[in-house]
């Protein structure tokens, strides 16, 4: 009986130096990755809007309507929404919504998967004004639209646009100020150089026409903190185009276009 239990200890003696490892030591079971059985929580769920919780973003008006509004949030993406009955001021900007108002915009943080996305915006405070700089640009592609040839413009379904140098304006901005005004025209907008747009299989570049399209480039040269000079062009095809110059300043504290010179005509 002794000699079976001497044996006995001498085997456990034998598992716990295997168990210890080559360092001699005994195993914490605390220092040791063993299974889980606890069930992780369940991935947080975004607040409904009932839930009172919501989310302040500060955002850039590019057009405005009786009722609704389009603007280009933080991230550069652009929201549609009706315009909410909260509407402030901070001091100084006035008492009206303009095209190129940053707003801090209240919402349940929810955006339906479209484009433009839409918001359901609760309040609204303007805080800063680019001054009129959105609005020069669209009054610039109304008079561009307009003249001189409205022979150009006929039985359009594209609008293209290329304002990559448009001075004071991002790049969500930019495609926003094309997408509001291709729209309001019942266009298509698309983005890029003619050759880009050829490229794509939108404008025939072996004849080099745009059949159911028309391109606007918006070009700044000559940009200083309170000037600059706009080249306008809008084309149609080779042998359909026209353009001009156009000097814009700052005057009392609002961006002011002079009268086009330098007409041409392709």
């Amino acid at each position: 009986m002794k000699k079976a239990a001497a044996l006995l200890c001498a085997l456990l003696l034998c598992l716990l130096a295997a168990c210890g490892g080559d360092s001699g030591e005994a195993l914490d079971p605390s220092s040791q990755s063993l299974p889980s059985l606890v069930v992780s929580s369940s991935p947080e769920v975004q607040p409904s809007p009932a839930s009172g919780e919501g989310v302040l973003e500060s955002a850039k008006l590019i057009q405005l309507e009786e009722e609704e509004a389009a603007a280009v949030m933080e991230n550069g993406t652009l929201a549609t929404f009706a315009l909410p009955e909260k509407i402030s001021f901070a001091p100084g900007l006035g008492d009206q919504l303009k095209p190129g108002m940053t707003v801090e915009v209240a919402y349940d943080g929810k955006m339906a998967r479209s484009y433009p996305g839409q918001i359901n915006a609760e309040s609204l405070r303007a805080t800063a004004y680019d001054d009129g700089l959105t609005a020069l640009y669209f009054s610039v592609l109304e008079d561009l639209y307009g003249e001189p040839d409205a022979g150009l413009n006929g039985e359009c379904l594209y609008f293209g646009f290329d304002l990559t140098k448009a001075e004071g304006l991002s790049a969500g901005e930019r495609e926003a100020v094309g997408w509001a005004f291709a729209t309001a025209h019942d266009c298509a907008p698309l983005y890029g150089t003619i050759e880009e747009l050829g490229a794509q299989g939108y404008i025939d570049m072996e004849s080099l026409a745009w059949k159911d399209g028309l391109h606007f480039e918006i070009k700044a040269e000559d940009v200083s903190e309170d000037r600059f000079t706009l080249n306008c062009t809008k084309w149609r095809s080779g042998l359909g185009a026209s353009g001009y110059k156009l000097a814009v300043e700052k005057k009392d504290g609002v961006w002011t276009a002079a009268e086009p010179s330098e007409f041409w005509v392709a």
